[in-house]
């Protein structure tokens, strides 16, 4: 770990990264766990009988943490957190599950957040004991390979980790890394394996409670779960809104990241996990948490971006109906597709993702088409397209 305003560039390994032998592992076989998911996957999201991707990626990487099984290759290959701070820097831990511990290839909202403290010359130190990213191809920890290494990288975050079910435990991360500041953003996992909303933020509560009983003015942070889209989630985050005016006090104030605030599923790479631009609307919301704790400044928020016209638009006819398809405008709420009738553009769709259907059109060898980007109080640059009526159905 380095010091917020020049960290090193760390190596080196540690250790497996297995369960912990002071945890105690529940027996899953035949658990809510186990039937959870085997209900899940016969449920399947509504297609076919087949779970969809996103959930099924965070169901397995929450029953691979949960069970502390890693290979061999992320018990070699996880890099070790090694502490460089001194007793003036803020020490502020990261406790997440994927969302907060990144992926290879990833900057992760961590390295926005850091890039945020060091230019408002914030004194602090990352802490935790891991620094890796969960390794795309071998599917475990260990990865290294940051968009950006250079920044300080220690976390105490891991793929598929639960608010109920922790890899290390908070006494121990508290005795360990002694953070003056605990920033959670846990609790979607558990809500995915079915945990009752009311069991995932009394975990949330005792994680508080144990940090309280290690450092009793420790500052803390509740993040929302961003993936409101799946189901479970929005009463989740009402709960940990809740849990946060319950939580707060004066000697060891807490406050919410209200990290769900215009985070939509346009913002990741998978249906689950950030890009780029949920990185930084994460890292954003967590920043203004924490300056509420005295630590930093409210960001400014960076200039939005003018909307774009559509890319790549695509259009094919049957005998009275046409389909398009064109790429992601960033910043889009929704698109409109118009259509030309010979004396004006016609409204004839408001699609909210980048495809749209039109049917019973009017007789004509070609329809002129437009599709244009839109949000609150903008409307983007159209693209037009010309589609030749052919027979047969769309």
């Amino acid at each position: 770990m380095g010091r917020g305003r020049a960290p090193p560039h760390r190596r080196g390994r540690c250790g497996p990264i297995g369960p912990d032998p002071r945890v105690v592992r529940p027996d899953l076989t035949g658990s809510p766990v186990t039937t959870g998911v085997a209900r899940l996957a016969s449920a399947g999201g509504g297609g076919g009988g087949v779970m969809r991707a996103p959930v099924l990626v965070l169901l397995v990487a929450a029953l691979t943490a949960l069970l502390g099984l890693p290979s061999t290759a992320e018990a070699d290959a996880a890099p070790t957190a090694t502490s460089a701070s001194t007793s003036e820097h803020l020490r502020i831990m990261l406790l997440g599950d994927s969302v907060t511990q990144g992926a290879t290839g990833d900057w992760t909202w961590r390295y926005r957040l850091w890039q945020h403290l060091r230019d408002d010359g914030v004194a602090f130190d990352l802490v935790g004991p891991r620094a890796d990213l969960h390794d795309s191809v071998t599917d475990h920890g260990g990865s290294t390979a940051y968009a950006d290494p250079a920044f300080d990288r220690d976390h105490a975050a891991r793929w598929g980790m639960w608010a109920g079910f922790l890899d290390v435990p908070v006494a121990d991360l508290m005795a360990d890394h002694d953070p003056d500041v605990l920033v959670v953003m846990l609790g979607v996992n558990d809500v995915l394996f079915q945990r009752p909303v009311p069991d995932v933020v009394d975990s949330l509560r005792g994680i508080v409670a144990t940090a309280r009983s290690a450092r009793p003015d420790v500052r803390v942070v509740l993040a929302e779960a961003t993936q409101t889209w799946f189901a479970g989630v929005p009463e989740l985050n009402a709960g940990i809104a809740a849990l946060t005016t319950e939580l707060d006090s004066a000697s060891s104030p807490v406050e919410l990241a209200d990290a769900a605030t215009d985070y939509t599923i346009e913002r990741t790479r998978d249906g689950s996990h950030p890009d780029a631009e949920g990185e930084r609307l994460i890292a954003d919301r967590i920043a203004r948490a924490l300056a509420r704790l005295g630590i930093g400044s409210d960001p400014v928020p960076p200039p939005v971006p003018a909307l774009t016209a559509p890319g790549n638009v695509r259009a094919v006819a049957g005998l009275r109906c046409a389909r398009m398809a064109w790429s992601r405008v960033p910043g889009a709420a929704s698109y409109q597709v118009l259509r030309w009738d010979g004396r004006r553009w016609r409204l004839a769709a408001r699609p909210t993702v980048q495809r749209a259907t039109l049917t019973r059109l009017p007789v004509a060898r070609v329809w002129r088409l437009r599709v244009r980007a839109v949000r609150p109080g903008e409307v983007g640059p159209p693209r037009a397209v010309r589609v030749v009526r052919r027979t047969g159905r769309c």
